[in-house]
């Protein structure tokens, strides 16, 4: 049977549930309230993800902005409840272990979720390190790529597509140059750059998805850039 008590304090409550969202709740019993909470934010995050939304730049800030209110709001409501001595304790969670099992948690969904951005949730973010698509990325950027682009349809000359280079083993990004029936020849935004080091012709299947957006950058104006 569970205790009343108000000896929880209220800053303990809000800040723990920033650091470690559920941890606030869990201190002052009442993490069904959590649940509700964070599950509704996570549940809507999903659900533009799913749609193939968060491949664009206006939804993705959406979706971070979604997840970060219900971090927010979770740790407000756990500072509220220990404020008004609603806490309780003595309930079967309120343990260390679930506190540990509360971190794994978040650990296992977060990495679960950075395995299956791609092909589950429909987006990929990359950083540049060449200069070879100067000035329409710049190196050093943050692209955001729609990898549901060309499951259904080959690509059109002109878009910027991130492929997976068999040789390398690596990511690249070029222009899409021309498009045959079983060839994709690339090609490049820098005019400075030497012919032979980006020019290449790949199958479509080692096309990886289209670049839309940058994502982040240092140079002024250009984070949420629509790439063209």
């Amino acid at each position: 049977m569970a205790d009343a008590a108000i000896s929880t304090r209220p800053w303990l409550a809000g800040v723990s549930s920033i650091l470690l969202p559920g941890s606030g709740h869990l201190y002052v019993g009442k993490f069904a309230r959590f649940a509700v909470i964070f599950g509704t934010a996570i549940g809507l995050y999903c659900g533009v993800a799913i749609a193939g939304k968060l491949s664009s730049f206006p939804f993705y800030v959406l979706g971070l902005v979604g997840l970060a209110a219900g971090v927010l709001v979770s740790a407000f409501d756990a500072h509220r409840v220990s404020r008004k001595g609603q806490s309780i304790r003595g309930q079967w969670y309120q343990r260390w272990w679930m506190y540990v099992l509360l971190l794994v948690a978040f650990g296992v969904v977060g990495e679960s979720f950075r395995a299956t951005r791609e092909s589950v949730f429909g987006f990929g973010a990359y950083r540049v390190p060449g200069e070879l698509m100067q000035p329409t990325i710049l190196r050093g950027e943050h692209i955001l790529v729609d990898t549901r682009a060309f499951r259904n349809a080959p690509p059109n000359a002109g878009d910027v597509v991130v492929y997976y280079d068999r040789q390398l083993n690596s990511l690249f990004i070029r222009r899409v140059a021309a498009v045959g029936g079983s060839a994709i020849e690339l090609t490049w935004d820098n005019s400075s750059a030497p012919p032979t080091l980006g020019s290449k012709t790949i199958a479509p299947s080692d096309l990886r998805g289209r670049v839309t957006s940058i994502l982040w950058s240092f140079a002024e104006g250009r984070i949420g850039k629509e790439i063209k």
